[in-house]
């Protein structure tokens, strides 16, 4: 199980939060609302911390929720931040987008931004080649834009690549300090 939570889960955690009804965080999200509630129950056990109170009136963030919440909200700011750098118009909202981006197709991003290597990034990370092209193109195809470009010395980010690869490195780096020290809240 990962250790630190993804953008979808944080999404999902604020629109619960803002609204304190998990079912109408469910429509406004488009899912179901045993989804919305698996995935509040996941972070929770990321965080190793009960986020919401919950009662027949409503969904309540306790005190650590309300730690969690100011945190992750300044962490979605960034990513739909992020999101905005990309270029031509788009239908869908920033953090719609940035909510189908997977942890791993950003650590493939970061790792191909540090390594100029889609071999050496999959060896950094610890898998295949065939798996951190898989990631690092299907990010690419999502996004709609070009990240990545073959040079002589090897794989580079594009000047985009590089720039998303260094704010999500940020965010990455502020959701892990964020769940340890929501996890410090509630295991001193």
């Amino acid at each position: 199980m990962s250790t630190v939570p993804n953008i979808w889960q944080l999404r999902v955690f604020d629109c619960v939060a803002r609204l304190e009804n998990v079912t109408k965080a469910a429509q406004e999200l488009l899912r179901t609302q045993p989804a919305i509630t698996s995935c509040v129950f996941a972070l929770e056990k990321i965080l190793g911390a009960t986020l919401f109170e919950r009662n027949k009136t409503g969904i309540y963030l306790t005190e650590v929720g309300v730690a969690a919440h100011i945190r992750i909200k300044k962490i979605l700011a960034a990513v739909e931040e992020a999101m905005r750098l990309l270029p031509g118009e788009r239908k869908i909202a920033p953090l719609s987008m940035a909510s189908r981006i997977t942890r791993s197709q950003v650590l493939a991003l970061i790792a191909i931004h540090e390594c100029h290597s889609f071999r050496a990034a999959a060896a950094k990370l610890g898998l295949t080649d065939a798996s951190l092209q898989r990631s690092a193109r299907t990010l690419e195809s999502n996004l709609g834009c070009e990240l990545y470009r073959n040079t002589a010395s090897g794989i580079k980010t594009t000047e985009l690549g590089d720039e998303l690869a260094l704010r999500f490195k940020r965010v990455e780096s502020q959701t892990a300090a964020m769940a340890e020290a929501i996890r410090g809240l509630t295991h001193p």
